[in-house]
Parts: structure tokens; sequence; C-alpha cells
């Protein structure tokens, strides 16, 4: 199932694209729905600075969910979908039918909806730490790259979210005086961009290279390597590689779906983003 993602948003989400290329199958395949949802990654200012504002929400006619990203730490967003995946599983099961507007209160005045919700909040809430638990404890097998980067999300070797709204807040006011860094910047200053590996017995640069989804000129060009030979117990710094399908928005083409890659390890997640900028969705 292929799930198409939107960035409406200028906040860098490769730490969330990494989480989606694991979670969203998972997901699909606890909550049953057999309809690919399309996930808008939505900015708000002004909703960010509203104590009570909004973080996330489902369209049952549309299939979309949007989740609004300004100022919050990846996890929580992840959780804010999970959530509104709930729903969509719902609307596949048909529980939606002819139901009311959901304006504030409608949980607390119609049992049904109340219900619906509650299902959502407890499954939701589950999945996510269940998915989360499973990579930490490895009983959810994802590749050894995707898995760094993403116990790097969690928080295992990472920011806490008091860290990370501290840093979200720094940079925005640094963005307002013209001062701002990108993330990627702040990354490279901080020398997260690259993974430490050690050679093993019967490892290449070319098998390397393949397991880590880089390019052996890459490794070559970190580590100034002058030939292809490495050895056992060789200490080697691993590049990342730019996740394509969630960072860049891509290119508009009317009409039809733009592209930035394929999905070419099968995973559910398209390795290029989707963008349908005259859909006239609202959010």
């Amino acid at each position: 199932m292929k799930f198409n993602i939107v960035k409406r948003c200028e906040e860098d989400l490769t730490s969330i694209g990494h989480m989606l290329k694991s979670f969203l199958p998972y997901a699909r395949k606890r909550m049953g729905f057999n309809k690919p949802p399309t996930i808008y990654f939505q900015s708000d200012d002004a909703n960010a600075k509203k104590l009570l504002g909004k973080t996330a929400h489902y369209d049952p006619q549309s299939h979309a969910i949007t989740v609004y990203v300004t100022g919050r730490h990846p996890k929580d967003v992840m959780r804010s979908l999970s959530h509104e995946l709930v729903h969509h599983g719902q609307n596949c099961r048909g529980e939606f039918g002819n139901l009311p507007d959901t304006m504030p209160g409608y949980a607390q005045n119609d049992s049904h909806l109340r219900d619906m919700e509650i299902e959502a909040y407890r499954e939701g809430n589950l999945c996510f730490r269940d998915w989360e638990d499973g990579v930490k404890t490895n009983k959810i097998k994802i590749p050894d790259m995707l898995k760094e980067s993403i116990l790097n999300t969690l928080g295992d070797r990472n920011m806490n979210t008091k860290q990370w709204k501290d840093m979200t807040l720094n940079r925005l006011l640094l963005k307002k005086f013209g001062y701002a860094a990108t993330l990627n910047e702040e990354k490279h200053a901080e020398g997260g961009d690259n993974v430490r590996i050690k050679v093993k017995e019967g490892d290449t640069l070319s098998k390397i290279a393949k397991e880590h989804e880089v390019t052996v000129k890459a490794i070559k060009d970190l580590n100034n390597l002058k030939s292809d030979v490495i050895k056992v117990g060789q200490e080697l710094k691993i590049p990342r590689p730019v996740d394509e399908d969630i960072k860049n928005p891509g290119k508009y083409i009317d009409g039809e779906r733009a592209k930035a890659g394929v999905d070419k390890d099968g995973d559910g997640v398209p390795d290029g983003v989707d963008s349908h900028p005259k859909d006239g969705s609202k959010n």
C-alpha cells in the first residue's frame, strides 16, 4: 500500500520521515484499514501559539489526515498521526456514515462519536507505544541505518521533549531576527550526520554501502580512502542518506503525481513526495 505524503510546511521532517517508513506499514497491519490515507504535514504559526490549538484532524470524505507540526517534537507529531489513523480505520469500516460535523463538544454530546474517540485515544497511543518499544527491543526488525536514525529521534541518544521544544523556540527567535541556521547546518555543526561502524569479517565497501543506502564514493570521500581496500576492525564514518521523500516537497505537476523517486524498498511509503497544490482540500 502506497501512502500519499504531502509536505505543507517549512520544518525539516527528516526524522519523522525515518519513522514513517516503518510505522505506517506497522499501523496499517495493526489497524486493518484497506485504503491509503493522504497525510498532510502542515505549518501554522498562529495555531502553534494557541494553548489549545489544533494538533491534527481527519476528513472522512477525502480520506485525508492533517497533522500540524510547528513547534512540536517528532514523537508528539507521530502520536497525533497514530490517533488519526485510527479514525481512518473507522472510516474504512463504515463507522462514520452520515455523522454530524465534529464541532467542539461532539465527543461529549454524541455517544457513538464518543466511543470512536475513546478507541482513537486508546488504540492510537498504544499503537505508537508498542511500535516504539518494538524498535527499541529489536522485536520490530528494520535496517540498521534506519534504526539508528529512529532511535536518535526517539530519544535514546538525543534530546528529550523539553530540550527539543527549547531548541525549536530558539530557532524561531533566531529566524525572526535573521540569524537562523537550517537543521542540516545545525547537524553538521554537531557532527550528527554520520554514523561510525567497525569493519567486520567479510565486509567490503560495496556491501557496506548497500546496507547503509549510500554510495561507495561517498564512504571513500568521507574517510579519505584512496582505494577500496578495508581491514577488519577498521573504523569508518558512514554518511546518512538524504531522505528526499519527506524532506523535499517535489515538483508540482498539474494533473499528475509529482514524484521525487519511487518506492524502491517496497515498504509502502513512496521514495518521492506526492504533492497536489490544486486539489482544493482544506486544512
